[in-house]
């Protein structure tokens, strides 16, 4: 699993650190497990689509298209926990529209 939000808070990886970590995972035979998600200030801002394109883009730069397409990418709305605001179903199904 790569990209969660703890290891990207409070390791502060990269989405940079996070595709170095998929091309490692597969090298080694693996699948990787990528998680996108958005704050809450970037859900209240309404930039949540954008974000998560490009935390996606980044985490599979330089892979080719059937890495991409074994990869799992779920959607984890960070800005949803602890917080009583998680995005309805309509925004939930429209972000992972955009992840497929």
């Amino acid at each position: 699993i790569i990209g969660h939000a703890e290891r990207r808070e409070y390791f502060h990886e990269t989405d940079e650190d996070i595709n170095k970590k998929a091309k490692a995972i597969f090298a080694n035979g693996m699948t990787p497990i990528l998680c996108c998600g958005e704050s809450l200030e970037t859900y209240e801002a309404g930039k949540t689509a954008e974000w998560i394109e490009g935390q996606i883009t980044a985490g599979v730069a330089d892979l080719s298209a059937e890495q991409v397409s074994n990869m799992v990418i779920p959607y984890e709305p960070i800005s949803g926990i602890a917080t009583g605001k998680s995005p309805d179903a309509q925004i939930a199904e429209e972000i992972c529209g955009g992840v497929r």
